[in-house]
């Protein structure tokens, strides 16, 4: 799980900007419920907890010699827009006790937040800011109205790999 460390890296350095006292969870948890993202079981390699409640997940994808991360930051916590999204939602009871959030831990507003995560991951990749090429945007507009502006993309795709 060493990847995840290197790649959860930046994450935790914004909460640490930001004064959220996260670490990754020190054992499992059951579930809540299933399938809510913030509510399936905790596990120690890849979720992160803020004050003993889930402020962030990540996810792995590997193939041979690559891995595709992702993950989400809760930054404020929502529980009915939450849970109305399922048609038999879980006890909000339960789900406050699950999650938390940025605002809710730091107390900061939303763009401080992304602030804070902008910087953190910056750093971490020695990256700065730059703008798209003119090459760069004309590729992205044609690939944009050839492939991803079609019904076949939008309504008719079965290969989730084309």
């Amino acid at each position: 799980m060493d990847s995840y460390a290197l790649l959860c890296e930046p994450l935790f350095d914004a909460f640490e900007r930001l004064g959220v006292d996260a670490a990754y969870a020190d054992e499992e948890r059951p579930a809540v419920h299933q399938p809510a993202c913030y509510l399936r079981k905790l596990h120690p390699a890849h979720d992160v907890l803020a004050g003993g409640r889930k402020i962030s997940g990540n996810a792995q994808y590997r193939q041979r010699d690559s891995v595709i991360q992702h993950g989400s930051v809760t930054y404020a916590r929502e529980v009915g827009r939450h849970l109305g999204t399922f048609a038999d939602p879980p006890d909000p009871g339960a789900f406050r006790e699950r999650v938390t959030s940025v605002r809710e831990q730091a107390g900061v507003d939303r763009a401080e937040a992304v602030a804070a995560l902008e910087a953190a991951l910056g750093a971490w990749a020695d990256a700065h800011e730059g703008g798209w090429t003119d090459a760069e945007l004309e590729r992205a507009r044609d690939r944009a109205e050839g492939k991803y502006a079609t019904d076949v993309w939008t309504r008719e795709r079965t290969d989730p790999t084309a």
